[in-house]
C-alpha cells in the first residue's frame, strides 16, 4: 500500500507538471502569435510612411509617422509666398481627410510643428474632392525651405502613431499632430 501510494503521488505530480506545462507553452504559443501579428500591422503602417516622417516620442512609448496618400512631381518652380503647387496630374478616389503637402524634409523635427507654418517643408492644403487636379492649394502663402531635388511633393494626412499604455497594450492613434507626455499618461 505504501509502495502504490508513493507510485501514485508520483504519478499524479507528473500528470499534473505535465498539464501545466502544456497550458504554459499554449499561453506563450498565443502570445507569440499576438506579438507578430501586432509587428506585421506597424510594419505595414510605417512602410507607408512620409520619409523622415517616423519619430519615437513619450520616452520611447510611442512611434510616431506621417502617412503618405499620394506622391506628385511639381511642374512648376516652387516659389516663395506660394499658395499653389503645379503638379503632374494627381487622380483622387476619394475625398481625402486634413491633408498636408510636404517637399522634401530632412528630420522629423521640420514635420511635427504646431499650428499652420508660413515657412519650412510642411503646409497645409486644401484639396480634398476626388477627381483629377494639376496644382494643390495651400490653405494660404506658404514658403518652402527647399525645393525637392527629384520635384517630388507629397499629399499626406495627419500624423498616426502606436503607443505602449500604463496597461500595457499596444494602441493606434490617428489625426494626433502631437503627443505630450500628459496624453501618455492618461491612456489606458
Amino acid at each position: 500500500i505504501v509502495i502504490l501510494a508513493v507510485l501514485g503521488v508520483g504519478t499524479t505530480q507528473y500528470i499534473v507538471n505535465s498539464a501545466d506545462s502544456f497550458v504554459t507553452s499554449s499561453e506563450r504559443a498565443k502570445l507569440i502569435a499576438e506579438g507578430r501579428v501586432a509587428v506585421e500591422k506597424v510594419g505595414r503602417r510605417l512602410r507607408n510612411a512620409l520619409p523622415n516622417s517616423i519619430r519615437v516620442s513619450n520616452g520611447g512609448r510611442c512611434i510616431e509617422y506621417f502617412p503618405v496618400l499620394i506622391g506628385a512631381i511639381t511642374t512648376a518652380p516652387v516659389l516663395a509666398g506660394t499658395d499653389n503647387l503645379a503638379t503632374s496630374p494627381i487622380i483622387l478616389t476619394d475625398a481625402l481627410p486634413a491633408n498636408f503637402a510636404v517637399i522634401a524634409p530632412f528630420s522629423p523635427a521640420e514635420l511635427y510643428v504646431e499650428g499652420t507654418p508660413t515657412n519650412g517643408v510642411i503646409a497645409a492644403t486644401t484639396l480634398t474632392t476626388a477627381g483629377t487636379h494639376t496644382a494643390i492649394p495651400l490653405a494660404g502663402a506658404h514658403t518652402f525651405t527647399r525645393s525637392s531635388p527629384t520635384r517630388r511633393v507629397y499629399l499626406v494626412s495627419n500624423p498616426e502613431g502606436f503607443c505602449v499604455t500604463n496597461t500595457g497594450d499596444l494602441e493606434r492613434y490617428t489625426g494626433c499632430l502631437l503627443y505630450t507626455s500628459d496624453a501618455a499618461d492618461d491612456m489606458q
